[in-house]
């Protein structure tokens, strides 16, 4: 009986090891390769922090016109030289910087999204990794600007990625975050829908979420910037399923980026 036991642990152990090499192996091999990979073909990238020469001929290859780092670093040698370097060649840098190991607030990811619809495109996102940060604007970006239904625009953050949120991994927050934000999207549609009711029309910054075929006329057209900049939206955010902490929060105001 114990040779049986013996066996059973030492397959549930060599099982283990299989997973934790193929775990570790898909990791190096994202981590080599800049974890390189396609959000909208045409429109929208994501990757780890590359270097100089591969990230000039990602943006030779793909046509990139902006590139937002969700990463901090300002004044660090690599911020500096990846700023620099996009400015030599005319292509806009936007820096939201946000932990992978905790839930941004709400006014952050309403920010992150806020730029992911004006910032030009094609865009590309990254983070250090392009595995988690990367994975919860890539999955927001699929959700607001392209319009896809919340459980598939979730498939950006995912171990395809290098996406690791299980067995107590900090990086879960990204997820919360995700789910966080989903939810405040959609109270904020209904918001604007009723304010669109009231006022007879909407303007064209709100036309986020319609079809990827309109986005990609904005994209190519741009935001209608004084709908924009005369748009003011109190949002509620809290949801009835956070209503008894949230019931002396104060209401928030969202403003887009322009007006602020």
């Amino acid at each position: 009986m114990f040779r049986v036991i013996g066996k059973i642990t030492v397959g549930f152990w060599l099982v283990v090891i299989a997973i934790a090499l193929l775990i570790g192996g898909w990791a190096l091999y994202l981590n080599a390769t800049g974890n390189i990979a396609t959000i909208v073909d045409g429109v929208a990238y994501r990757s780890a922090t590359l270097s100089p020469e591969r990230l000039g001929d990602l943006i030779a290859d793909k046509k990139i016109r902006s590139v937002l780092t969700l990463r901090g670093g300002e004044g660090l040698d690599w911020y500096d030289a990846q700023k620099t370097f996009l400015a030599d060649r005319g292509i806009t840098f936007a820096a939201i910087p946000i932990s992978a190991t905790e839930v941004p607030s709400e006014e952050t990811l309403m920010h992150l999204a806020f730029e992911l619809a004006d910032l030009p495109k094609p865009i590309l996102i990254h983070c250090k990794a392009g595995a988690d940060r990367a994975g919860l604007a890539s999955a927001i970006y699929r959700l607001v600007v392209e319009g896809v239904p919340k459980d598939e625009a979730r498939r950006m953050l995912s171990f395809a990625y290098g996406h690791f949120p299980w067995f107590g991994s900090e990086t879960r927050a990204m997820d919360l975050a995700f789910d966080r934000f989903a939810s405040d999207w959609s109270a904020y549609q209904m918001r604007i829908a009723r304010w669109e009711e009231a006022e007879g029309f909407k303007p064209a910054f709100v036309k986020l979420a319609e079809t990827a075929s309109s986005q990609r006329a904005r994209v190519k057209d741009g935001l209608d910037r004084r709908s924009a900049e005369l748009l003011r939206v109190d949002v509620a955010y809290a949801s009835t399923a956070r209503a008894a902490s949230a019931s002396q929060r104060p209401r928030i105001t969202i403003v887009p980026r322009q007006a602020r």
